[in-house]
């Protein structure tokens, strides 16, 4: 209970959802963790994506130019 009220219901359903995607890659004992390691990591390409997507930067600042020193 104290890990849950510190970190939130964000690593409880983490850790569920991890443990569901370690059972379905799971064969005969062994697991395939090349789909364990891929799932998370396809994931994190999406938020990265759906990231640049919804903060992109619609007025850019130009920086001013930079005098020439003699």
């Amino acid at each position: 209970m104290i890990t849950l009220a510190t970190y939130g219901v964000g690593m409880l359903i983490g850790f569920w959802v991890a443990g569901h995607i370690t059972e379905y890659f799971a064969t005969n004992g062994t697991h395939a963790w090349q789909g364990i390691w891929l799932f998370p990591a396809m994931f994190a390409l999406i938020v990265l994506l759906l990231f640049l997507l919804a903060f992109r930067d619609k007025h850019r600042i130009e920086a001013p130019a930079r005098k020439a020193r003699d």
